[in-house]
């Protein structure tokens, strides 16, 4: 793998950074474009600080196979104006991996994103205990209803045998909360503006919040 630091000095004492980015990312080696976005995660502060170049190269890298390459290119689009953020970070609360999701909701708890608030929505059908309960924490920050769900019900516990599971009281406690959050929904939803449409505009299926089963949790993202 390039040396980070050498990578970064290069980059920065070119006479086109951007163009330099371009290079490393155009390698299509994980590790080299890793450092790119790294690079443009620190240096893309607002929408002035963009060239179509690097434009190109996150609207890439936000689709990318490699997750940890998807969450530099999300962060560095987190701080654009919200027309070219939401269209992506939407698409993440769509993804099938459990720590992308959380992610996504991460980046919107911050600011004024409460128009993606149907789409926090969605994911208290998620069969993952902790996306819900990550839905229900920025439904509270947003909100400031609370109906008791915390992510340390969403934990899984180690077992004697077999895998790590939710216990079964606290899947109580989630249901029992969901279920009073979307009561709460139907009767305010139309205090919140719609959620931004993305270009594919897919949304998968959802999974009834009565599905919430004890397994194995994502637990480094607590």
């Amino acid at each position: 793998a390039p040396d980070a630091l050498a990578v970064r000095s290069v980059i920065e004492e070119a006479n086109q950074p951007s163009s330099m980015v371009q290079r490393f990312w155009e390698t299509e080696r994980i590790p080299h474009r890793y450092l790119a976005l790294s690079y443009l995660k620190d240096h893309i502060t607002d929408a002035s600080s963009l060239t179509p170049e690097t434009e190109s190269i996150l609207i890439e890298a936000v689709s990318d196979v490699d997750n940890s390459v998807r969450e530099l290119a999300l962060g560095a689009l987190s701080r654009l104006p919200h027309e070219t953020f939401l269209p992506h970070v939407r698409r993440q609360l769509y993804d099938t991996d459990h720590s992308l999701k959380i992610k996504a909701v991460h980046y919107i708890k911050d600011g004024d994103f409460r128009m993606m608030a149907p789409d926090v929505i969605s994911l208290l059908d998620d069969p993952e205990p902790l996306v819900v309960a990550s839905a229900a924490g920025l439904l509270r920050r947003w909100t400031g209803e609370d109906f008791g769900v915390r992510n340390h019900d969403a934990v899984s516990k180690a077992q004697e045998e077999g895998p790590r599971i939710v216990p079964e009281e606290n899947l109580e406690r989630l249901r029992g909360g969901v279920e009073n959050w979307k009561q709460w929904w139907v009767e305010h939803k139309t205090e919140f503006p719609q959620a931004h449409q993305t270009a594919n505009n897919n949304t998968p299926p959802t999974v009834s919040y009565t599905h919430l089963r004890a397994h194995e949790t994502v637990l480094d993202l607590v």
